[in-house]
């Protein structure tokens, strides 16, 4: 188990990459953070050599942790320091405090224009417990999900979710897809999008949710310390800024699609739209790829 470098940058491909900032896992306020945020003291000893790095690719400017968990460290810290147990005890309240959004996002797919609106096909990528996935379906959408997890694999099962671990096992086309906090912590977000568009039907639409970097870059100085942000060591992998997503759809073929022109929307939805604007944690994108 241990940190591997990354020798390219995860949105471009670029190898012409800066660092912004830079610490050692000993070092007294990130092992402070690492030891209080993960209760863990043989994580803090595996970390013990270690760097935790941010770096800024020159050509897209996307910011990213130059260093990430190994498949084995990956494992170990979403499967034994946060426990499945305790992971599903915090989503227990999930559709009482979401019951707006959820509410929002299902305007939003029931408005887009699908030729056919009574089959719209959604999946959703890194789907955890479902929880969305579980309210979609109860307004009588149709519903893949795609989550890796053997204990939410089991759940949504267990829930009546069509479940499929693995993107590439997926055969079926979608008009939607979402994903919900999931881009920032996978290894190769750009691959990731590459799978994700192929699996969407032309004029199709994805959405993705994420942490934002709001500000961010400012930040980065002798005073930050690493904590729980859009750059939390060793999870939040990739800091997306929109220079960085024109990118990675300039290589998919995607175009980046403002929200605010479907109908239905509700002044509420409409101003988090504009706030999305400058806060940027979330994006809709529509499939040019004609067959």
């Amino acid at each position: 188990m241990n940190l591997i470098e990354r020798l390219e940058c995860p949105f471009c491909k670029n190898n012409d990459f800066k660092t912004l900032y830079k610490i050692k896992y000993c070092d007294e306020k990130l092992r402070k953070f690492i030891s209080e945020y993960y209760k863990s003291n043989f994580l803090t000893k595996i970390l013990e050599n270690c760097i935790y790095e941010i770096c800024e690719c020159f050509n897209c400017s996307g910011l990213f942790q130059k260093y990430e968990p190994d498949e084995r460290l990956s494992d170990f810290l979403y499967d034994k320091i946060i426990s499945p147990e305790n992971s599903f005890e915090k989503k227990n309240d999930y559709l009482e405090k979401n019951r707006n959004k959820l509410k929002q996002d299902l305007l939003m797919i029931t408005s887009m224009p699908f030729k056919n609106k009574d089959s719209i096909k959604i999946l959703e990528f890194g789907s955890g417990w479902g929880y969305w996935s579980k309210f979609m379906k109860s307004q009588s959408l149709n519903i893949t999900t795609c989550e890796f997890s053997d204990s939410r694999h089991k759940h949504l099962l267990k829930n009546n979710i069509n479940n499929i671990k693995y993107i590439d096992e997926i055969k079926d086309k979608f008009d939607f897809i979402y994903s919900e906090e999931v881009l920032e912590h996978v290894s190769s977000p750009l691959s990731i999008l590459n799978k994700l568009t192929k699996l969407l039907k032309t004029n199709g639409y994805m959405f993705h949710r994420f942490p934002s970097s709001y500000n961010f870059k400012k930040k980065l100085n002798t005073k930050y310390t690493p904590g729980k942000d859009c750059a939390h060591p060793l999870e939040h992998l990739n800091i997306f800024n929109k220079k960085s997503f024109l990118e990675m759809c300039k290589i998919n073929n995607l175009e980046i699609c403002n929200s605010l022109k479907f109908k239905n929307q509700s002044l509420f939805s409409k101003i988090k739209i504009i706030k999305n604007n400058f806060s940027f944690n979330n994006i809709l994108l529509e499939n040019k790829n004609y067959i």
